[in-house]
């Protein structure tokens, strides 16, 4: 009955019993399951930080960021999951942004060719793919 009104499965229910009664006590910390993770806090900030600059980058790119910058290695399926546990999902880019125009861009290039650093201001690159010039994805 308790676990139809909580929605649990029997075994929990039985198991949290069984625990009270031999040591009047419920909750527990939770136990970690596999290998320790291998991407700390500050990586992960990391990781947020970097998609939230460059939401364009492919996870081989977010790889070597990594370790350029942390020098942490993990395996693409690692950062994977690390970032649908940070909710980094993966969504294509408007149609808008995705049919960027090479042309304009060299044409826009050339003409700014003598002005300062300085007075440049850039928005957003989601749409260019340092890999081949167009991409369709980026992460949110």
């Amino acid at each position: 009955e308790i676990a139809v009104d909580l929605d649990l499965p029997l075994r929990s229910v039985q198991f949290i019993r069984h625990r009270w009664h031999i040591l009047k006590e419920v909750i527990s910390e939770p136990r970690r399951e596999g290998p320790p993770k291998v991407l700390s806090d500050m990586h992960c900030e990391f990781i947020i930080g970097l998609v939230s600059h460059s939401p364009e980058l492919f996870l081989e790119e977010v790889k070597c960021e990594l370790w350029d910058r942390h020098r942490v290695s993990v395996s693409l399926s690692t950062l994977y999951r690390t970032m649908k546990e940070l909710d980094l999902t993966f969504k294509g880019l408007s149609k808008r942004a995705a049919e960027v125009s090479v042309e304009k861009r060299i044409k826009y290039i050339n003409s700014i060719r003598n002005e300062l650093p300085e007075r440049l201001v850039f928005g957003d690159e989601s749409a260019v793919n340092a890999l081949t010039g167009v991409r369709t994805h980026g992460r949110a």
